[in-house]
């Protein structure tokens, strides 16, 4: 029975070896799908060669193949039961090969169908990454920059701004910040409001802020708080000479948290070397020294001026002045009024009318003012409303000569010679142009008196003269005498009556 079992055993192995030999040569067929028909002959083949040793009794050995069977010797009893054994399994060889076109491509399919399915979950896989990706990007792990003063003065306006660049808010995000370890504000992402933290009321000093986003710091800053500045400026002012000088005042800007001047104890800072009497100019209006360790100080001097003080004269009397042909006259020692602590003054001064011609009621200014006296240097002239009149200058005719004539009965009388005005102004334009004159009698006679009546002036400046005839005139009236009457005329100067000369000149 031993022997028995052992043959069954053998004949079991060597169906075992048969089958995994055809396994693998399945597996050898679907890797080589272009050559499967040549294969399939080679094998049927290589089958009736091994049927033909199975007769024989030989151990059936495959050639040309990836594998081999082999067996050591027997009995003769196991030489038959293993021939039967290999005649069953020759059949069974045969069977499988038959069927192996029809299995090749099956597993052909399956293979496509697994390729499909890799490249799928291949596809997901790599979203799977993404997503992870942008998720982890969201949750803090990317680093913040805090932007914003990092000095500034207690009690100025400031704040500090988180820029994350590529972020995408998901709910549920939250934006904390911190200051020196302390949490000071806590905002959902959601709210713009959650990037910006309002630092104006941060103490003095130097301070370290964090910003952290769902739990994890992603930025840091740090910035320096100074003390509160405090502007103390003295406020310019002015009084007059001879006038209480005014307490200074000053102005203080930056106070916080609700101080005051008083609070403080900076009342009656400002102070000056200025007093009433002192001379007119500029003086400075200082501090004196003060403490404030609360704030930085500074301070700005201020200016007191003592303005010079006005003074008048009368002028409800019109200047008045002769033409000379300027517009201008000198004003000399002229009084002054509104002095203080006895000072005497008077003033030198140009008058200048408002034009050179004769006239009344013109306008008048003053200029080249000088005050003389004490103190002079204190005082000003006033604001004073001048008018004033130019006359007309008086000129003379000193050069009248009279015609001798043959009596005719009347006084008619001519001029030889008239002569120029003496006095006209250089450079004017003025003649004689016009003379009413009779001879005191109509009789004949020797060195009868002319009478001079009128004398009327031409030229463009003839308007600012006025003439007198200061030389005496007399002719001769030759003739018999007649009844004709004598009669006074005014005649015309023309022709003979003036010079040739005189008439060029009005000419």
């Amino acid at each position: 029975m031993q022997d028995g079992k052992d043959k069954n055993s053998e004949t079991k192995k060597y169906n075992d070896k048969e089958e995994r030999g055809l396994k693998v040569e399945s597996r050898q067929a679907s890797a080589d799908k272009e050559g499967l028909s040549s294969k399939a002959d080679g094998r049927q083949k290589t089958d009736v060669a091994a049927e033909k040793s199975n007769a024989a009794g030989n151990a059936p050995t495959e050639t040309g193949k990836k594998y081999s069977y082999s067996f050591e010797s027997v009995s003769d009893a196991d030489s038959a039961d293993g021939s039967d054994a290999r005649a069953r399994g020759a059949a069974a060889d045969g069977t499988k090969r038959g069927g192996k076109n029809g299995g090749a491509a099956a597993k052909a399919k399956k293979r496509s169908d697994g390729s499909v399915k890799f490249v799928a979950w291949t596809l997901v896989a790599l979203a799977a990454i993404i997503v992870l990706i942008i998720i982890l990007s969201n949750t803090g792990t990317s680093k913040g920059i805090i932007k914003g003063a990092k000095d500034y003065r207690y009690g100025e306006s400031n704040s500090v701004n988180l820029n994350l660049e590529d972020y995408r808010y998901r709910k549920g995000d939250t934006v904390v910040w911190k200051m020196d370890g302390k949490e000071v504000q806590k905002k959902d992402a959601s709210d713009k409001s959650a990037f910006v933290l309002n630092t104006a009321s941060a103490s003095v000093g130097s301070h370290s802020i964090k910003a952290e986003l769902n739990g994890k710091e992603i930025a840091e800053f740090s910035m320096t708080v100074n003390k509160p500045l405090l502007k103390i400026k003295a406020n310019d002012t002015s009084a007059v000479y001879g006038e209480e000088i005014p307490a200074p005042t000053y102005t203080v800007n930056g106070l916080v948290d609700g101080d005051t001047a008083e609070s403080l104890g900076l009342v009656g800072l400002a102070q000056t070397q200025v007093k009433t009497g002192d001379a007119a100019g500029e003086y400075e209006i200082g501090f004196r020294e003060f403490v404030c360790q609360k704030y930085d100080v500074e301070t700005e001097t201020g200016t007191i001026r003592v303005l010079p003080r006005e003074v008048t004269f009368d002028a409800t009397e019109r200047l008045v002045k002769e033409y000379d042909g300027t517009d201008t006259v000198l004003l000399k020692d002229i009084p002054l009024n509104g002095s203080v602590n006895g000072d005497v003054l008077k003033m030198d001064a140009t008058a200048r009318f408002s034009d050179k011609n004769a006239g009344e009621k013109k306008s008048v200014t003053l200029e080249n003012v000088s005050i003389k006296g004490g103190n002079a240097e204190n005082y000003t002239l006033g604001k004073v409303a001048l008018s004033g009149d130019i006359t007309p200058k008086t000129v003379v005719l000193k050069d009248l000569v009279a015609n001798d004539k043959m009596f005719d009965g009347t006084t008619n009388v001519t001029f030889a010679q008239v002569g120029m005005p003496d006095g006209v102004a250089e450079k004017d334009s003025v003649a004689v142009g016009e003379i009413t004159a009779a001879f005191t009698a109509a009789k004949p006679g020797k060195d009868i008196k002319v009478e001079i009546y009128n004398v009327t002036l031409v030229g463009s400046d003839s308007k600012n003269y006025r003439v007198e005839v200061d030389c005496e005139v007399s002719a001769d009236i030759i003739g018999a005498e007649t009844n004709a009457s004598a009669t006074r005329k005014t005649e015309k100067l023309s022709g003979s009556k003036i010079d040739e000369e005189r008439r060029q000149e009005i000419a």
